[in-house]
Formats: structure tokens, sequence, C-alpha cells
């Protein structure tokens, strides 16, 4: 859909390679033109309680539900409320993604005005892709699964300004893989819960932006050479206050660790008198 979309999705949508389930964009204008008086532009509205598969063959990304929100006084609105997106069986590309970065020159930091809404539901991301992907904008996730099932995937990745609200969502952290990263964003986790934690892998990852968890989910249990949470300070300050517990049943692990500019504060206990090499809060830089 273009100029003004209201899209409901209550049905089973697959699309194949390079494809796409749902898409949307508030303006035809290209990035070329000066017209931005006269372009076409519209709010975008997706509601889907559905199933959505990106089919692909293991190379190439697919996307589940997209919004291109590129005007500055215009909204996207993405909510899911039921249903499985799944993109695993690709390489890249994301389950839901929100793009809110303005068109026109001029503007430099446009307002973040574009919303996710994961109410429930399933989203699973495959290798090196990303389950909810959000530039700049606000990415609600209620009691929904968010399962990242390749190597190097992401749960909810967040840029550009805006911030990630956990509530009692659950996270499935494949190897490698990353549940929630913000970049020069923020994460507010309320409650939520990592229900597996492969190895190498990172709970949540804050650069440049303010992690904080105010009421605790469950314990998380990390397996070898994995991080609960990571703060990167690069040219600006990254601030990270953990307050739920932290428990290691194998080795290499830490709890909380930051680099460059970074300030951590620790509320809870952190478990890691069993096998070797695990450190609590590791800090590298000058923070």
């Amino acid at each position: 859909g273009t100029r003004s979309a209201v899209i409901n999705n209550t049905g089973i949508i697959k699309a194949g390679k390079n494809g796409t389930g749902i898409y949307a964009l508030n303006t035809l204008i290209p990035i070329s033109s000066n017209d931005f008086t006269n372009a076409e532009k519209g709010n975008i509205i997706i509601n889907n309680s559905g199933n959505i598969t990106a089919i692909g063959n293991g190379t190439t990304p697919g996307y589940g539900i997209v919004a291109q929100n590129r005007v500055a006084d215009k909204t996207s609105t993405i909510t899911v409320t039921a249903g499985t997106i799944d993109i695993s069986s690709n390489t890249g590309g994301a389950g839901v993604y929100a793009n809110n970065t303005n068109v026109n020159p001029a503007v430099v930091n446009p307002t973040a005005n574009s919303v996710i809404n994961i109410n429930a539901g399933t989203i699973k991301a495959g290798k090196e892709g990303a389950a909810v992907a959000h530039i700049n904008g606000i990415t609600n996730i209620a009691a929904a699964a968010i399962e990242t099932t390749g190597e190097k995937s992401t749960g909810i990745f967040q840029q550009n300004g805006g911030t990630v609200k956990l509530n009692g969502t659950n996270l499935k952290i494949g190897n490698k893989g990353i549940g929630a990263y913000a970049q020069n964003a923020n994460i507010e986790n309320n409650a939520s819960n990592i229900t597996s934690f492969g190895d190498a892998a990172i709970g949540y990852a804050i650069e440049n932006g303010t992690f904080t968890n105010s009421t605790a989910g469950n314990t998380p249990i990390l397996g070898n050479d994995s991080v609960y949470i990571y703060v990167k300070g690069n040219g600006a300050t990254a601030t990270a206050t953990n307050n739920t517990p932290v428990i290691s049943t194998g080795s290499g692990n830490v709890a909380l660790y930051g680099n460059g500019t970074a300030n951590i504060v620790n509320n809870a206990d952190i478990n890691f008198e069993k096998n070797i090499q695990n450190v609590g809060i590791l800090m590298t830089g000058n923070g």
C-alpha cells in the first residue's frame, strides 16, 4: 500500500525467495526529488493476527511485515496480536521491520513517529536476521515469543532513536545470537524472560543508550562464552542498571560487560561459582 494505508491480515501468507508478506510505504517521492510539498504521503496502519512465512532458500533475506514511514508528519503503526511470523529459513531479513527515516534532507532528525506493538504470537528469525527491527521509533513487546533460531541472529534490533519496551517478553536466543540490541537507542526491560540462552550469545546489548530492568524477570542461565548485558559507550556514555539475578552453568561467561565510556550499576546476585573463567562484572576502557 502507498499513501494512507490500512492493512488487516487474519489469514495465511507465504512469500518466496526475497519475498515480503506485507509491505507498506507512505510516500512515492524519490530521494533525488525536491518536491516534498506535492508528494503523495499518508499514514500506515498494519494489523496482523495471521500467520506469515517467508520461505527462502537459506541464502537470501526474507521479510514478514515491512512499514516504510518516510514523512516526518505522518505515522506508521504495526500491531501483531496473534499468529506466527517465521523467516527462520532465510539468511538475513526481519520478521517485523519499520523504518522511520525521512526522505527530506532538510529534516535532519525526524520525529520517531513509527510504533511497533507485538502483543502476542511468535516471531522467528534465522541466520543473521532479526525477529523485530526498528529504525527510530517506539517498540512495545508484551508477552510474545521472540526466537532466534539461526547463528548471529537478533531478537529485537533498535537503531538511531526510540526505545524498546519489553513487558513479559519471552526470548529464545540461539548460538552467537543477541536477545535485544539497541544502537543509539534505549531498552526498558520489565519482567522479560530468557527461556533459552545459546553459547557465545548476548542477552541484551546497548551502544550509546540506556538499559534498565526495574522489574526482574526469570533468572537467566548462561551456558558458555556468553554475556548477559553488554554496554558500550562509543562517542557517548552508555548506562546499564541490572536488577535480575544471573546464573552460569558453563565457562567463559560474563554477567555484565562494559566497554568504552560505560556505566554499570548492579543490584542483583550473580552466581558464577560453577566451572571456570567466569566474570561477574567486566569493564574495559574508561567507564
